[in-house]
């Protein structure tokens, strides 16, 4: 089976104690493995990216279209979320909450129009 190092994914001779590469000590993977996709950046052995969806924001953003209350308060969520995940949908929450917030305005508008009608 081939061997490869843990840090750098650089292919190690089977009584290889240090990476030649890299130095590091006798860490390595064994089993074949297209390491490609390791070198492009798509795979990390120590440290896979774990793509995280903000999912208020996204819910929010969807259910702006459909419920107000529920898609402004899933906005709201989501925006105060987004803060401790890097920005992560923020822009879909402050558009959730943008779009809930002109949609309220128009049932309120309507509201008074009919009321006022009457």
């Amino acid at each position: 089976m081939a061997k490869y190092c843990t840090k750098c994914g650089n292919s190690l001779e089977d009584n290889a104690a240090f990476c030649t590469k890299c130095g590091s000590p006798k860490g390595y993977v064994n089993y074949n493995q297209n390491y490609n996709n390791y070198n492009q950046g798509n795979y990390s052995y120590n440290n896979q990216q774990i793509n995280r969806t903000n999912g208020y924001a996204l819910a929010g953003f969807i259910l702006s279209f459909f419920f107000l209350i529920i898609a402004l308060i899933f906005s709201i969520i989501g925006y105060s979320q987004s803060k401790k995940m890097n920005g992560e949908g923020k822009d879909l929450a402050i558009a959730g909450i943008i779009i809930c917030s002109v949609r309220i305005a128009i049932v309120i508008l309507i509201l008074a129009l009919a009321y006022t009608i009457e």
